[in-house]
């Protein structure tokens, strides 16, 4: 599928890898800019990352290659390394359940599909479920991950949820965390 051309639109593909089995998951997340700006936004992405945004993802996994692609119909891809600062927080012994994920999901100030997403954290750590259940509150996961869409406002490199069918985004307005742990199914397939 070809990319869209959305104007003034980052799409940045995190890929996080396990450094125990060397299993990797991909989250794609948009923001704000043009080509001219991925390296500022590459740079506002690592420094308004708090570990606390990923207290429940094991510590052996950590985002190893960071691509950005402006949507711009003409720009090259760039990438770079996160693995310094977008980095799992849970102290474990390598443990973390396959298939399961972190749900954050992202609203904007408009209703429908197109117009709300969601990021699958991946490497959750064994220690941070139970019975399907996040241990910790959604609220307190959530929050940190709210101030970190107020720091890349700040930064002018707004959060936003793009939709390819429309060919538009708009800007996450709040970031809900799920209590039930959660899969997405194209993941299975790495895992065998």
């Amino acid at each position: 599928m070809a990319l869209p051309i959305i104007a003034d639109c980052l799409r940045c593909a995190f890929k996080w890898t396990h450094s125990a089995s060397s299993q990797y998951a991909v989250n794609v997340m948009h923001f704000s800019g043009d080509a001219s700006s991925m390296d500022a936004c590459a740079t506002a992405l690592a420094a308004n990352v708090t570990p606390s945004q990923f207290g429940q993802i094991t510590d052996s996994a950590a985002v190893t290659e960071l691509t950005i692609t402006p949507l711009d119909g003409s720009s090259v891809s760039r990438s770079y390394d996160l693995s310094a600062s977008w980095k799992g927080a849970a102290a474990s012994t390598d443990q973390w359940v396959p298939n399961t994920a972190l749900v954050l999901t992202l609203r904007t100030g408009f209703r429908g599909r197109s117009n709300r997403g969601r990021v699958y954290l991946p490497f959750v750590d064994e220690g941070a479920v139970e019975n399907g259940q996040l241990l910790a509150a959604a609220g307190l996961i959530a929050g940190p991950w709210n101030d970190f869409k107020d720091a890349m406002n700040a930064d002018a490199h707004p959060w936003e949820v793009a939709s390819y069918l429309n060919a538009t985004m708009n800007f996450v307005t709040q970031v809900a965390v799920n209590q039930a742990a959660g899969t997405q199914r194209r993941r299975q397939s790495r895992l065998r």
